[in-house]
């Protein structure tokens, strides 16, 4: 925060609908292993469970104070952060753009293939470092002692559900509460505007429920899969399970695929016993949709519903309850008793910080006289003898809605009208003989 030099560390996910959203956020003086602990443990004890998944950028302190709170953690690096901010600055020994160009799309082509076994990745990656000279470049060696932490193809057993953007996502959303805040700020304006972001963020995401309960997708395959998934799932998940139907009624006609020199291995196997499917690309376990390979093989078995083991929770439509949803959120500025004691309390810790300001706590009514100009009245009469205004004409408003013409405007207008024969003067003018001014003058 600008006014107190605080930083601002938001816990930002995804929703059902693949939507930016933000479980939390603290205030902490300092970014070191101490406030990290606090925050974490704080966060933990509001959620009172562990997350399954954590993404960061690569912070060493952060890291270690996950390590220890969330025990039960995955811990990754977030790709985007160093894909788009680290690698463009760390490449820069390849001089020559043609060469930069080809081993940006080479790297992306290695990283972002989790079809490969790590043993295969290992040897890929030491060849492009040899292809392009660069054996002795000090991060890239860095990042490959760091793989197991973010190379897709060493955790596609750990549930990901596409998140391994994540830190994109929360630049986004930083980047909402910065354009909101204004410099020098001090910290009831940054509450007020951390509410508004939050509101913003429930707004949408009752709007996107009402649009998937509303609305129907088109469907484009003749598979019964179809519009059962349309049914289960949010519109953002469905359409990717849909591209994901009409990959398998095009391209896939076989139950398991075995190959070689260079072809994809891919074998799907199915347990009769609890009629569960495998495939060897873990996909379903990496993303939590199904891939075309296992849709595949439910048109060989006649399955015309996708199994519930293999709908996650997390992408299906009524994961928020209805009554949650329709919940009202107040802003800080309630009259409501609760609401108020809150942000006393909340004042009152952050009086002790020496920079804090000494000023009282804002009240919403004195808000509201300060901006209107007016005093509430002690005594408010049962009888209301304010009646409704009447209707006034203001200079540059005009009647129903109009503004006033000038002079020169009218005459204009009146010249621009056809011209009519005068029954009084004979005459083509733009009067007849009711206004014709030869009748005004016989008068």
């Amino acid at each position: 925060m600008f006014s107190y030099d605080m930083v601002f560390v938001p816990f930002t996910g995804i929703d059902n609908h693949k939507k930016c959203v933000t479980f939390g956020a603290g205030l902490l003086s300092k970014e070191d292993g101490a406030s990290y602990e606090w925050l974490l443990r704080a966060f933990l004890k509001t959620f009172r469970k562990q997350p399954q998944l954590v993404i960061s950028d690569q912070d060493l302190a952060l890291k270690k104070t996950i390590d220890k709170v969330f025990l039960l953690a995955h811990y990754r690096l977030c790709m985007w952060h160093i894909t788009k901010k680290k690698l463009p600055n760390k490449i820069l020994s390849i001089e020559d753009a043609t060469t930069n160009q080809k081993f940006r799309k080479r790297f992306h082509s290695i990283i972002w293939n989790s079809k490969l076994e790590p043993h295969e990745f290992e040897n890929v990656w030491s060849m492009m470092l040899d292809e392009f000279k660069i054996t002795d470049n000090s991060w890239l060696n860095t990042m490959y002692g760091l793989r197991r932490s973010w190379i897709p193809t060493f955790f596609k057993h750990i549930p990901m559900s596409g998140l391994m953007r994540t830190t994109s996502l929360s630049e986004s959303q930083n980047w909402s509460f910065q354009t909101t805040t204004l410099t020098g700020s001090y910290l009831i304006m940054f509450m007020m505007t951390f509410e508004s972001v939050m509101e913003r963020q429930r707004h949408n995401q009752i709007l996107n429920d009402f649009n998937t309960a509303t609305t129907f997708p088109k469907f484009i395959t003749r598979s019964p899969n179809e519009p059962h998934a349309s049914n289960v799932y949010t519109h953002k998940i469905f359409y990717q399970v849909q591209k994901e139907i009409s990959r398998a009624e095009d391209n896939c006609f076989q139950k398991n695929v075995i190959s070689s020199n260079g072809v994809d291995i891919i074998i799907v196997t199915h347990s009769t016993k609890d009629r569960s499917f495998k495939c060897t690309c873990m996909h379903v376990e990496h993303v939590g949709i199904l891939y075309k390979h296992i849709l595949c093989v439910f048109k060989f078995y006649g399955v015309e519903q996708i199994p519930e083991k293999y709908i996650l929770k997390r992408w299906r439509r009524d994961v928020i309850p209805t009554e949650l949803l329709k919940r009202r959120f107040n802003s800080s500025f309630d009259d409501s008793n609760s609401d108020m004691t809150a942000i006393d309390i909340f004042f009152n810790s952050m009086m002790q910080l020496n920079d804090c300001p000494t000023h009282d706590l804002p009240n919403r009514a004195e808000q509201f006289k300060k901006l209107i100009g007016v005093v509430c009245p002690d005594v408010v009469s049962d009888i209301s003898d304010i009646q409704n205004p009447t209707d006034i004409r203001n200079k540059g408003s005009g009647s129903r809605g109009k503004r006033l013409k000038s002079t020169k405007e009218m005459i204009e207008k009146e010249i621009s009208k056809a011209k009519r024969k005068c029954a009084t003067c004979q005459q083509m003018v733009h009067h007849d003989k009711r206004n014709c001014p030869l009748k005004n003058a016989e008068k």
